[in-house]
């Protein structure tokens, strides 16, 4: 098992690679495929043994090998994070939470939303050419992942998961754009395209816990933050400006998804529990 695990993390760090790619170019709407990998300073094409998840990085102390400058610890990272968050999913599909056709998804999932991460903290945009096809997979999906759907009288079970994964489509992206719509430009189409695909994976019940937990996390995030600049910011009427700064949602989404898969049951339990 652990031989397994160690194979799925390699590979993981692997697709952390092609990642890095796609969170560089879409957002200048460049190719994903190609040309090959090349330094982002000086354009030089990497060649393979210089293109080796984690190890590569780290021989070379994170320089490009030509001309030496400096590459972002965020290749590192993205790495390292798909990685753990590959060999993580596959540990819980041994423990039997999700059969192999539901974790093979979550692992297209996941990497999605870790793409989409990096790229909206970087960028503060979403792209359309990850949650547009996200939505459609995550429809089809529904014919494999096993939706609950109580309130659904069909008794066609691949019917209600299709069902399910609709409303879910439709309450991830309608929430949000309702939230848009009353905030007055508080969330971005990004954000709610991606609620719609995240709905579309989970189906309604668990979309609506992904995005209580998103706010609740967004909502400490950004009152750490605004406390900090208070602190920190000689002053209060500038801080007090500096509050409304644009602080990217995609992330808290992703984290509470990924959340959501892994511990759904059990922090339904918890907040069930409390309140």
């Amino acid at each position: 098992m652990i031989l397994k695990t160690v194979f799925v993390f390699i590979f993981g760090t692997c697709v952390g690679s092609f990642l890095n790619v796609c969170i560089w170019r879409l957002p200048r709407n460049k190719s994903i495929i190609t040309p090959r990998s090349f330094c982002p300073h000086c354009q030089t094409s990497i060649k393979g043994y210089d293109n080796i998840p984690l190890i590569s990085y780290l021989a070379l102390k994170g320089r490009c090998r030509d001309c030496g400058k400096r590459i972002s610890p965020r290749y590192f990272i993205v790495e390292l994070l798909t990685g753990m968050i590959f060999a993580l999913f596959y540990f819980n599909y041994l423990l039997g939470n999700f059969p192999l056709g539901e974790l093979f998804l979550y692992l297209l999932l996941a990497s999605a939303l870790i793409a989409i991460t990096f790229i909206d903290f970087e960028h503060k945009m979403i792209p359309d050419r990850i949650t547009y096809p996200g939505i459609v997979i995550g429809l089809l999906a529904s014919l494999i992942i096993k939706h609950q759907a109580p309130f659904i009288l069909s008794h066609i079970p691949r019917v209600d998961s299709l069902i399910d994964s609709s409303l879910g489509l439709l309450a991830g992206g309608g929430i949000l754009w309702t939230i848009a719509i009353l905030s007055r430009g508080g969330m971005g189409g990004g954000d709610i395209k991606l609620g719609a695909m995240i709905g579309a994976f989970l189906g309604w019940q668990p979309t609506l816990l992904t995005l209580l937990l998103a706010f609740f996390a967004g909502a400490v995030v950004g009152i750490i933050l605004m406390l900090l600049k208070l602190f920190t910011s000689k002053s209060l009427k500038a801080a007090w400006r500096k509050r409304k700064e644009f602080i990217p949602f995609g992330p808290y989404l992703a984290l509470a998804t990924l959340a959501i898969i892994l511990k759904g049951q059990a922090i339904m339990g918890w907040y069930f529990r409390i309140f």
